[in-house]
């Protein structure tokens, strides 16, 4: 996986050196419709260990003035892990399908941006029978950097921070599962 992940990340450095030019992003529409699309993978959390998530998503919006962009998103994330308890280890295997708001600010307006972005919103949560949360909390912030290659289409890799939490009421489960850590995106806009 690290490999993998360093490899994709040496090609997409090679692509944004190439991508660079000294002027602004004058080749590249201003304010109008944007869209992303992004996968990637999120390890971490303290309460589950064992896990990791698969995420794919696609965000529509308004870029305003070349800077800032709102939009709505959606995707699909695929988690598998264990608990582990006093009473015995319990695998989970889960689908998020996130719900969210999104915000992104372009820095600078130059082909190869660095960006701020947040998502908020809630997640349908299958695979979790047990729980009575099917609709959990959302976050998901990270920083990261655009380069536009040619018109309306360039790439990007981010690195943010992602929540959710689901609910329990059964007492031989944990009263809640929190899902967190570290992720690392790459991703098309057009």
């Amino acid at each position: 996986m690290r490999k993998t992940l360093f490899i994709v990340v040496a090609l997409l450095a090679s692509i944004v050196a190439s991508a660079e030019t000294d002027g602004e992003r004058t080749d590249w529409r201003g304010k109008g419709y944007a869209g992303f699309v992004d996968i990637g993978g999120i390890a971490g959390g303290e309460e589950i260990l064992g896990g990791g998530i698969f995420s794919l998503t696609t965000t529509h919006g308004f870029l305003f003035k070349r800077c800032l962009f709102l939009g709505l998103g959606t995707g699909i994330e695929m988690w598998s892990g264990t608990e582990h308890k006093v009473s015995g280890d319990v695998d989970y295997d889960l689908t998020f399908v996130p719900i969210y708001a999104a915000a992104r600010w372009n820095i600078i307006k130059r082909r190869l941006t660095p960006f701020v972005t947040m998502r908020l919103g809630g997640a349908m949560v299958d695979g979790v029978s047990e729980y009575h949360d099917e609709f959990t909390q959302y976050i998901n912030m990270g920083v990261g950097f655009s380069a536009i290659l040619k018109g309306d289409f360039g790439l990007n890799f981010s690195l943010g921070y992602d929540y959710k939490r689901v609910d329990s009421e059964n007492e031989h489960k944990s009263p809640t599962l929190e899902f967190r850590g570290v992720g690392v995106k790459v991703g098309l806009e057009f």
